[in-house]
């Protein structure tokens, strides 16, 4: 009864707008959050339940014509809200409450439950497999990618054994992860050698982030060139690699880091879908804080 209420009440605040065929010149407008829940609750015809840290906010709009859903949904995206597509209703939040607001409350499995196109997100779970590439790799890029994102609302898992990622986030954003474990879940082929250019990191951040997902092998006992002792060399200028293939393996990670001497960048070598992760994960988090 009280949310009917509040949806009732919503529906009912008066929302200044142009008459049909009476747009006016552009120009900014102050717009309170009940006026933009107004809109929402009118022109969805759905119960509109909003966080209580959004009382008081206020927004501004350039505008010249009817405040319509688009220009609405568009100016609470703007502002860090998210409209997320519930049972019973559209509840609206400060994007950087969603994960608090939503603990312990279920969520569809991806593929059930049809979303109402282009009224809010809806918050899915997923499981996406890691059928070909070290999916210790991917779950890093991805974990990397989620924990950077404006206003965080995603989580993910990575469940050995299955090699399975449990990932929990807006239906978009599960979305973009799919596609990008599809990109660099492929069969290993030959070796694989990328120069990483660096510009925020220094080389020595940029391996040990490498290594802290694949673990470096264990400093070869025998001489350079001699058997069990695969070497690595590169310089600056033309980024030469030289890997000794003879004699036993130590069993190498599946990507190695070779830092070059500016400190200013670094270069890839190994399993071609291990050094594109790696590059990945390098992209991702080579950013101004």
């Amino acid at each position: 009864m009280r949310t009917t209420a509040l949806a009732l009440a919503l529906a009912l605040l008066p929302v200044q707008v142009e008459p049909p065929g009476e747009a006016s010149e552009p120009s900014l407008r102050e717009l309170s959050i009940d006026d933009a829940l107004a809109v929402l609750a009118r022109e969805t015809g759905r119960t509109v339940i909003p966080d209580p840290a959004l009382q008081g906010m206020r927004l501004s709009v350039v505008t010249g014509g009817t405040l319509d859903l688009a220009t609405v949904m568009g100016v609470l995206w703007m502002n860090g809200v998210l409209v997320l597509d519930k049972p019973e209703g559209l509840a609206v939040y400060l994007e950087r409450n969603l994960q608090q607001r939503e603990i312990g409350s279920p969520t569809s499995m991806e593929g059930e439950g049809p979303s109402r196109e282009g009224v809010g997100e809806v918050y899915i779970t997923a499981a996406v497999p890691v059928r070909h590439a070290d999916p210790n790799g991917i779950f890093a890029v991805l974990r990397q990618i989620i924990t950077r994102a404006r206003g965080r609302v995603g989580d993910i898992v990575y469940v050995r054994g299955a090699d399975v990622l449990i990932v929990k986030d807006l239906a978009s954003n599960v979305a973009y992860y799919r596609r990008l474990v599809e990109a660099l879940d492929v069969p290993a082929r030959d070796e694989g050698v990328r120069r990483v250019d660096l510009g925020h990191l220094s080389a020595a951040q940029a391996r040990a982030m490498v290594e802290e997902v694949w673990p470096a092998a264990p400093a070869a006992t025998s001489a350079p060139g001699e058997a069990g002792a695969p070497a690595v060399e590169a310089t600056e200028t033309d980024t030469v690699v030289v890997v000794d293939r003879r004699g036993p393996s130590l069993a190498p990670p599946p990507v190695r880091v070779v830092e070059l001497p500016s400190g200013r960048a670094v270069v890839l070598v190994g399993q071609d879908p291990a050094v594109r992760q790696a590059a990945t994960l390098l992209a991702a988090a080579d950013t101004a804080d």
